[in-house]
């Protein structure tokens, strides 16, 4: 069997249609020498990706082979171990994520992540693969990446999944609505649910409801922050006070003082950036 090539990448890497019509991206020594159209054979392929964004092609140019053999194996592990279907594009954004941590590691630039450690607990099975990640890369590329590099490419697999179109429990999603119904009821206001801001507080939600779930509750020494913006912003207190009481009442979910300091900043990043309408 062939492969029709239609568009060279680079030496390496080409652009092909396969008897069935669909478009992939194909990986092979040697196999983009020539000027498309032409056919290659499946022996010369080593790897193949279909379902790839194409604006994701150009880009190919700037990552080595290497991380994109990293990359692959990283997925071929995680689709063991996730009971869900990945965004096909995780090794494209994988292996750019990879190079740029090598890059960090090389000019000794140690980016510190705070969420680490709700990563940890909150996606267990993908922290677990983001190990699994670098102790590979560490052991292929001889280098020692730090632990924060784990979390990282859990985030990866996280938005791999998100992107795939996998949505929350109905609870989750219950949850968010009647939050969202709050927030424009009592701030009077149309919240814009395609913002990155929304984006944002929906995840605090989702990372909320885990916690709950998990019994694990947030630490920190943050009492003076909370009764600054309580002072500060007395309405978006108000709002999640509300929140807090429909918590309880609708879920059975109490609320500590930590849960509503970091809603209250997500909350009012939604009212008060430009992401609704008054």
């Amino acid at each position: 069997m062939t492969l029709q090539v239609i568009k060279n990448i680079n030496n390496n890497v080409t652009v092909c249609i396969d008897s069935k019509g669909k478009e992939l991206v194909a990986f092979g020594k040697g196999i983009g020498f020539k000027k498309p159209p032409y056919e290659i054979e499946l022996s010369q392929i080593e790897k193949t990706f279909y379902d790839i964004d194409k604006i994701l092609y150009e880009s190919i140019n700037d990552i080595e082979i290497i991380y994109f053999d990293i990359s692959a194996k990283v997925v071929d592990y995680a689709t063991t171990m996730l009971d869900t279907t990945l965004n096909s594009n995780i090794v494209f954004t994988l292996a750019d994520h990879i190079k740029f941590a090598i890059t960090k590691y090389e000019e000794q630039l140690n980016i510190s992540l705070p969420i680490m450690k709700d990563i940890e607990h909150l996606y267990d099975k993908e922290y677990a693969i983001g190990d699994y990640a670098v102790k590979l890369i560490n052991k292929q590329l001889n280098v020692n990446l730090p632990k924060e590099e784990i979390a990282g490419i859990a985030i990866h697999l996280i938005n791999a999944e998100k992107l795939k179109g996998r949505k929350g429990t109905a609870k989750n999603q219950e949850v968010v609505k009647m939050m969202t119904d709050v927030i424009e009821d009592y701030m009077n206001i149309k919240v814009d649910m395609n913002s990155f801001s929304y984006s944002r507080f929906v995840t605090h939600v989702e990372y909320l409801l885990k916690r709950v779930e998990n019994q694990t509750e947030i630490s920190s020494e943050n009492a003076k922050m909370y009764q600054s913006l309580v002072e500060a912003y007395p309405e978006v207190y108000q709002c999640v006070e509300k929140i807090k009481r429909r918590f309880n009442k609708e879920f059975g979910i109490r609320l500590c003082k930590e849960e509503l300091l970091y809603l209250m900043l997500h909350v009012n990043r939604v009212i008060y950036r430009e992401d609704c309408d008054r």
